[in-house]
């Protein structure tokens, strides 16, 4: 199934409550400020199917891989994290 490009809150942080609790300093708010994401929305956006489940964000696909590839975490730890 497509991904959806409907859940605002979760692509801009800032919008949210998350903006009064996230620390902008924090060096994974700085690097996710400065990634281009609707680069990503559009690159994969052709490899999912209209069929199945609805699928996860884009975004927070493409975060865990960077984030188990930055700390070197498996499949099970980045989801933990």
């Amino acid at each position: 199934m497509k991904s959806k490009h409907s859940n605002n809150s979760f692509k801009n942080p800032e919008s949210t409550y998350l903006s009064k609790t996230l620390n902008p300093r924090h060096e994974l708010y700085m690097l996710a400020q400065i990634i281009d994401w609707q680069e990503f929305e559009e690159s994969f956006g052709s490899l999912y199917s209209e069929n199945g489940r609805p699928p996860k964000p884009t975004r927070l696909m493409v975060g865990l891989i960077m984030l188990q590839h930055m700390y070197n975490l498996s499949d099970e730890r980045v989801v933990l994290h």
